[in-house]
């Protein structure tokens, strides 16, 4: 990666960067996309090389244009993805203005950041022309003082002013040259340090510096030198993280509002891992793939989640007491959230299910491994033999490698079965069987279903048998709000119930469950009493309902 600024003498500080990022645009059927920087202004400038009726940008990102991106002249209009005229007359160049997203959408990357007070992380790929229409050239112009990574000098000769290329791939940060930190041993560079939080500052580079030496040791292949860019925004009301991993090993960490302003044993734990997390993508997403893109998102992120986890218990020295602690929480995480469902389903794609059980799947596949290799195998040999094979298959690697390198075949702990009912089927019972793989690795692993639990099953699954369309429920004091959005049978919306089969709903609530068990079991109808009046509603029961989900806690036997 390289950092140029339009001076000559300090783009000569960084000529020893490798030069990578250069961008080439086809001769015909182009456009250049020139990003003109200053402290306080962002604007693009797009030339084609031939008129076109409409310009089109990559799908995706409409909402996000719709609030940062304006036409600077009247006569251009935006119109979703879509560029063009307000005459109808073909369009050969047109300028935007670039704003800020205050929003910061969580799973879908800004625009433009602020990094800093002067410089900007812009997110190129929202910027570039639809794939298939328009080849994409980016350019980079900013004042003197001001640096860009990742991009390469494309100044001509005796010019007076710096022209660069950047990726149209990858985020680009613009900003002066004074953010920019390069670290050694290992190398990487820390951009927008003096505008965070002090404390997080040092945990971000012990992080980095820990995660680097531990996945270049033990993974067996290099990874791309990463930009880690820092932003801070405290003007936002709901405190909130966000990180990203572009390409080019552009990694931005984002923070939000005034929670961040102290620190605590949370936040630091949040802090480092969140950024070993990043790192591990430089192996998992960009050295190697998935060969099926992200559709395995329980893996990329399951495993980045996990290393990340590992990461931090070395920074920490936590004690084993402390990481079981940790992996117990995955493990309630993925159960709540995933409950009944496969996690291969696509709606727990890039969600907090896919990161917890992805991490629960990937600490199964290690224990598993040191239990069959008399502790010869941990995460770290099962990853560095996926990069390996993936080294001789065009850096690409699918699921069925890993469930074949992580996984003894046969194993009496049937490890592997049990994260193959994780992914592929539905139910409560793979639940029992995924405690006793645990066990039969060596753990204490105690389950209790909590009243929570037992009220959340029963009330849904009743629900379940009576509504077409959207219910929910709600506490309220000692009363179960009762909400649907019609279409419910007996339910009306709002009802309100404390009791079911004459067992109070927060008192009594284990008979309250055996008792809507054996009715559905038997295709009984369920008898509710509601609150505010001697009535009833009687709901049909027509399928066994399934077990409660249980919290689980694990410990050494």
């Amino acid at each position: 990666m390289r950092l140029f600024s339009s001076v000559i003498a300090f783009a000569a500080i960084f000529s020893s960067f490798h030069n990578s990022c250069a961008v080439a645009a086809s001769a015909n059927n182009s456009v250049v996309v020139t990003l003109n920087a200053t402290s306080d202004k962002l604007l693009a400038h797009y030339e084609l090389s031939e008129p076109v009726d409409s310009f089109e940008w990559e799908d995706g990102a409409a909402e996000i244009r719709s609030r940062t991106l304006q036409p600077a002249a009247g006569d251009i209009r935006i119109e979703g993805s879509h560029v063009g005229r307000t005459d109808g007359a073909p369009l050969s160049h047109f300028d935007i203005q670039i704003a800020m997203d205050d929003a910061q959408p969580d799973g879908v990357y800004p625009i433009a950041s602020r990094v800093g007070d002067a410089g900007w992380l812009v997110h190129v790929p929202h910027l570039r022309a639809r794939t298939g229409t328009l080849d994409t050239k980016v350019e980079l112009k900013f004042p003197s003082a001001f640096v860009c990574a990742p991009c390469a000098s494309s100044t001509p000769a005796g010019a007076l002013s710096g022209i660069f290329s950047a990726p149209s791939d990858a985020d680009v940060f613009i900003g002066p040259a004074n953010e920019v930190q390069h670290q050694n041993s290992p190398a990487w560079t820390l951009i927008g340090a003096s505008h965070v939080p002090a404390w997080i500052v040092p945990l971000i580079q012990q992080a980095a510096n820990q995660a680097l030496t531990t996945y270049s040791e033990h993974l067996g292949q290099p990874a791309a030198a990463p930009i880690v860019v820092l932003i801070y925004d405290v003007r936002q009301a709901r405190p909130s993280y966000q990180g990203d991993t572009t390409t080019h090993g552009v990694i931005a960490l984002r923070w939000q509002g005034s929670m961040w302003q102290d620190s605590s044993d949370a936040l630091i734990d949040q802090v480092r891992a969140s950024m070993a997390h990043e790192l591990f993508h430089l192996w998992n997403a960009e050295t190697f793939h998935q060969a099926a893109g992200h559709s395995a998102w329980w893996l990329y992120e399951g495993s980045a989640q996990y290393a990340a986890q590992l990461v931090n218990r070395q920074m920490s020295k936590a004690s084993n007491t402390a990481w079981l602690a940790s992996m117990s929480q995955n493990l309630n995480t993925c159960r709540l959230k995933l409950d009944l469902e496969p996690l291969g389903a696509s709606g727990f794609d890039n969600t907090p299910a896919s990161n917890a059980c992805g991490a629960v799947i990937q600490w199964l596949a290690e224990l598993d491994s040191r239990w069959t290799s008399g502790n010869q195998r941990d995460f770290f040999s099962i990853w560095h033999s996926i990069f390996d094979a993936a080294s001789r298959n065009g850096n690409q690697y699918t699921v069925d490698d890993f469930l074949r390198i992580a996984f003894t075949p046969n194993d009496p702990s049937r490890a592997q079965r049990s994260a193959l009912a994780m992914l592929n089927e539905r139910g409560a019972e793979r639940w029992a069987g995924l405690i006793q793989s645990f066990r039969s690795l060596g753990l204490k692993v105690t389950a209790q279903a909590t009243d929570q639990s037992l009220r959340d099953r029963l009330l849904l699954h009743v629900l379940s048998q009576s509504c077409a369309a959207g219910y929910y429920y709600s506490l309220k004091d000692t009363r179960v709000q009762i909400k649907t959005s019609g279409g419910c049978g007996p339910f009306a919306d709002r009802s309100e119930t404390s009791a079911v089969e004459g067992h109070d709903l927060f008192t009594d609530v284990g008979a309250a469950f055996d008792a809507v068990s054996l009715n559905c079991s038997k295709n009984r109808p369920v008898t509710f009493t509601l609150s505010d009046s001697a009535g009833k509603i009687i709901a049909p029961c027509k399928t066994a309902m399934p077990a409660a989900r249980e919290t689980y806690t694990i410990s050494e036997p």
